[in-house]
């Protein structure tokens, strides 16, 4: 997971997962989609051809295009945030030793870098989680 961003140890996590390739393929294209376009502004006719697989498809395994996007938050939420945190937290730790002023200045540094090369991801939770879906 060095210098992975959300998406990609996204993807990786799927690959691991037993899942249809199906499923995968919509959950692949619903969060880039999402990302890119927002929640609102994407149809699951427009996951669906971006994944190259049949709408029909897509509500096999996610009966609406909101549990789609549940699924790919609690995979998020459960497996990569946990992860990324840690890291964060043991990278804080190798600074510790140093002065208040350097610790907070790595602090705020790191987590710029980190909305910054996750920002597509970051746009889901903000515009799409917090705001339409009460997660558990």
């Amino acid at each position: 997971m060095e210098n992975k961003t959300i998406l990609e140890d996204y993807e990786e996590i799927l690959g691991n997962k037993k899942l249809t390739n199906g499923q995968e393929k919509a959950l692949l294209s619903a969060i880039n989609l999402f990302a890119k376009q927002g929640y609102d502004a994407t149809s699951t006719a427009q996951i669906a051809k971006n994944a190259g697989i049949s709408e029909a498809t897509i509500f096999k395994y996610y009966s609406t295009k909101e549990k789609l996007l549940l699924e790919i938050i609690n995979l998020i939420t459960t497996e990569l945030f946990p992860k990324f945190q840690r890291k964060f937290f043991s990278e804080v730790n190798e600074v510790s030793d140093k002065s208040l002023k350097e610790i907070i200045t790595f602090i705020v540094i790191n987590r710029f870098e980190f909305m910054k090369k996750n920002h597509q991801i970051l746009r889901i939770f903000i515009q799409e989680s917090l705001t339409k879906i009460k997660i558990r």
